[in-house]
């Protein structure tokens, strides 16, 4: 048998290159897709939780408390502990180069962090200079140093919250992830900047030998008694990840979802090469049948050599693999703006998927056809060569189940995306493609006569030909549309999910900033009192609103609180801001009302209809609340009066803030240009151009995006080239089909018109049923993952079109070869083939 199956190897070695490259595109597609996800998990970690690299232990105080200095010497006493910093951190005003204050995204607060003694527990790398080695040295972000042009040895100014400006010399530059503006400086110092003591948290480096979870229980008990939380620094830096992109673990699901979105879609391109493969060596199989060969005996030899087979494959296509994990890593780090950092990550997870898709399921996908090809009669295998389609029973059988399995995934699909959870929106995928996979066969014969409509008016015969191609054998024609059509869910799901983020966060945008620029000042400063009047007076302005909040006592019944109360115009409420609202109308804001934002109301307990009294420095007054906010209103202060009821409360400070819209048809360039010849004159005023802030949001959002739209892609790309080999194969097996369709008057023109137009046919049948749950999938994740009441549902007309179309196209393409290669046989030759 050994000596059988060589020489029909070595035969067939067309059929052989086919199915290896199937299993080495696929195992080439799972790894890399793994590859990639493991390093965008690491970069994930190393972008976001880069403080918590090399710290073993974590200790912070429960609640508003600080540590002091003598819990710093307690875990630096600790068996174990290498060293222990002290971490406190604020906010803080920095100047610029020009003396102005440096800005992030229209935010005028830098972060002000406490320099560790030990440089190893400093939570970033010197990119330049050196680390600060005494008191009135500084380490600024690599980022904000560039920007202004500062070197090490550069004076670096800070604004005290006493208002003074305190020179540091700035020894090094931090290689920091943070996109804001970052200043470390000795704790000496820092207090003198913020008046702030005592310490936030106290990091801890392990000792040679020393578990992080061992550690971790010798602080806590070093500090028994004292009011802190201690965790281990893995704990720590799923905590910062989390804090920075939410849910680590909702994080790690998706990636790997993709992972898993890989192995299916690999699993049935590998499936449908050795499916047909196995048809077309039905004649051969009962061949060696009918000369002795017993099923068992042929049954364990097609596996063997679909494992022999595998494995080769397989290191083919893990070489193949890293190498496009490498290309995608080092494409999305230039292209994304999210950058790139960590090396590509192969673990031994990688290998061993590498093995379970190259020879597990190459061993799976051959085992069924197989076993179906040795149950028939060696008599009607070697007179025919039947499709192995489900017929009766099994028929209704696969119906019955892949239905079942719709109704199951599209249950957990809409459960997700009612309770607004992405897991159950996610699981819910693999049923839905399980029952794809099974009521394939059924129901692509119907659908390619209904698309096959279009070809077959444009191409007579041979078009009407490749219209029936799904009732000719539903199996084949299935085989070849399933994998393009999960890589077109993926895609059309994609495009709707993102575009539904992308208008949804617009329109928030829009809603609570319905302005052109924003004029602040840091936070416990003021802007000058006739700036709004100034901005007022430019032509090109047309309208500037200052904002002059002060922070007031609240009193409901038996309830206080405090917040920062403010006047506004309610006229200029209702026809500029859509805020949205928990209880009461904004339209109803008049004279003797007022309007919360949620926290204020649940502290004092009140909602619309409820007295309140605000009580601040120049006196005091009662108010019905008229409404109360369902989200913040920033930049609007957390109470809103009327103008004259503020006024008689909180005096006429000056302003903190001033709103600026600008006069109809003013060119942006020239809108920058007008603001600025004015807030120019304020050293403190941050103007934050609203519209551009948007887009810049809009373009970190791409580039998160096209981190995972890599992923799609490539998973396309695979499908793809899955169906070119599926429609190579099928063309050997349909040999003596095309002899006999030569034989009774097809041209050779007619015959490659018919294969490129089966290929656009069921290529296009893919892309519609891949639309429609790709439709349906984005819909459902936007629902899970949005909030309601940011969610505005948008569908991409024009791509989802053009992914059918491009679906089409993919067919055709893919049918070019196989069409030529059919076409050359002469038809003699084609009848005679086995």
């Amino acid at each position: 048998m050994r000596h059988v199956i060589l020489a029909g190897l070595r035969a067939r070695r067309t059929r052989l290159l086919l199915t290896s490259a199937a299993v080495a595109l696929g195992v080439a597609f799972v790894v890399a897709t793994v590859a990639m996800t493991d390093t965008l998990a690491a970069q994930l970690y190393d972008t976001t939780a880069r403080q918590a690299r090399d710290v073993a232990v974590r200790v912070t105080a429960d609640g508003s408390g600080r540590l002091t200095d003598a819990d710093l010497a307690a875990v630096r006493g600790v068996p174990g502990v290498a060293a222990a910093a002290g971490r406190a951190g604020s906010t803080g005003v920095l100047l610029g180069a020009d003396g102005r204050v440096v800005t992030s995204l229209g935010n005028p607060d830098s972060t002000l962090r406490a320099l560790a003694d030990d440089p190893r527990l400093a939570g970033f790398d010197v990119a330049a200079g050196a680390y600060p080695t005494g008191p009135g040295e500084i380490v600024v972000d690599r980022d904000t140093a560039a920007a202004q042009g500062w070197a090490p040895g550069a004076t670096v100014r800070l604004i005290t919250t006493g208002g003074e400006t305190v020179a540091f010399r700035l020894a090094g530059t931090a290689d920091t992830t943070e996109s804001w503006p970052v200043v470390h400086l000795p704790a000496a110092d820092l207090t003198a900047v913020t008046g702030e003591s005592g310490w936030g948290a106290v990091d801890v480096l392990a000792g040679p030998g020393a578990a992080q979870d061992d550690l971790r229980d010798a602080v806590a008990d070093a500090l028994a008694g004292r009011p802190v939380r201690v965790v281990t620094g893995a704990r720590y830096a799923d905590a910062l990840a989390s804090a920075a992109v939410g849910d680590v673990a909702q994080i790690r699901l998706a990636l790997g979802a993709f992972a898993l979105v890989a192995l299916l879609v690999a699993a049935l391109v590998i499936h449908n090469t050795f499916a047909i493969l196995v048809a077309q060596r039905q004649r051969e199989l009962a061949l060696l049948r009918c000369v002795g060969a017993g099923r068992g005996q042929v049954f364990r030899t097609v596996l063997a050599e679909a494992a022999v087979l595998g494995l080769l494959a397989s290191l083919i296509g893990f070489g193949l693999g890293l190498g496009l994990g490498w290309l995608g890593a080092a494409a999305l780090g230039r292209t994304s703006g999210v950058g790139l950092d960590v090396p590509l990550q192969v673990g031994a997870n990688t290998v061993a998927v590498a093995l379970l898709v190259g020879v597990g399921i190459t061993v799976g996908s051959a085992a069924l056809p197989a076993r179906g090809a040795t149950r028939v009669a060696p008599v009607t295998a070697l007179a025919n060569q039947p499709d192995l389609a489900p017929s009766g029973n099994a028929g209704m059988l696969r119906v019955v189940a892949g239905t079942a399995a719709l109704l199951l995934g599209t249950a957990l699909v809409v459960a997700g995306a009612v309770s607004a959870a992405i897991v159950p929106t996610v699981a819910g995928g693999v049923p839905v493609a399980l029952g794809v996979l099974a009521l394939g066969p059924v129901v692509v014969g119907p659908l390619a006569r209904l698309v096959g409509r279009i070809p077959a008016l444009l191409f007579g015969v041979a078009g009407r030909l490749a219209a029936r191609s799904g009732d000719r054998s539903p199996r084949r024609a299935a085989a070849t549309a399933l994998s393009l059509t999960v890589g077109i869910t993926l895609v059309t799901a994609f495009l709707v999910s993102a575009e539904t983020l992308k208008h949804s966060l617009n329109d928030q945008m829009r809603k609570r900033f319905p302005l052109d620029y924003l004029v602040t000042a840091p936070d416990g400063h003021r802007l000058s009192g006739d700036l709004a009047d100034r901005l007022a007076a430019v032509p090109e302005v047309g309208r500037a609103v200052p904002l002059a909040a002060t922070g007031s006592g609240l009193r409901a019944g038996t309830r206080t609180g405090s917040a920062e109360v403010g006047g506004f115009d309610p006229d200029l409420l209702r026809q500029e801001f859509a805020l949205p609202v928990g209880s009461g109308a904004v339209g109803d804001f008049t004279a003797g009302g007022a309007v919360l934002d949620p926290d204020t109301a649940e502290t004092l307990a009140v909602r619309a209809g409820d007295r309140i009294t605000v009580e601040g420095p120049d006196g005091s007054v009662d108010v019905v609340v008229s409404a109360v906010l369902s989200a913040p209103s920033a930049p609007l202060p957390a109470v809103l009066l009327t103008p004259a009821e503020a006024a008689a409360v909180v005096g006429t400070p000056d302003p903190h803030g001033v709103l600026v819209w600008m006069s109809d048809g003013v060119p942006a360039a020239a809108a920058r240009t007008a603001v600025a010849s004015v807030t120019d004159t304020e050293p403190l005023a941050v103007v934050t151009d609203v519209q551009s802030s948007g887009d810049q949001t809009g373009a970190i959002i791409d580039g998160l995006l096209a981190v995972v739209g890599a992923l799609v892609v490539l998973s396309v790309v695979i499908a793809v080239a899955g169906i070119a080999n599926t429609l190579t194969l099928s063309v050997l097996e349909r040999t003596r089909e095309f002899g006999l369709l030569r034989a009774v008057g097809l041209g050779r023109r007619q015959l490659r018109v018919m294969l490129l137009a089966e290929g656009a046919v069921l290529a296009t049948v893919a892309g519609v049923v891949g639309v429609a749950f790709g439709v349906g999938f984005g819909v459902a994740a936007a629902y899970a993952a949005i909030p309601r009441d940011w969610l505005v549902l948008a569908l991409p007309y024009g791509r989802i079109a053009l992914v059918v179309v491009g679906a089409a196209v993919v067919g055709l393409l893919a049918g070019v070869l196989p069409a030529r290669r059919a076409a050359r046989v002469p038809p003699v030759a084609a009848l005679a083939a086995d």
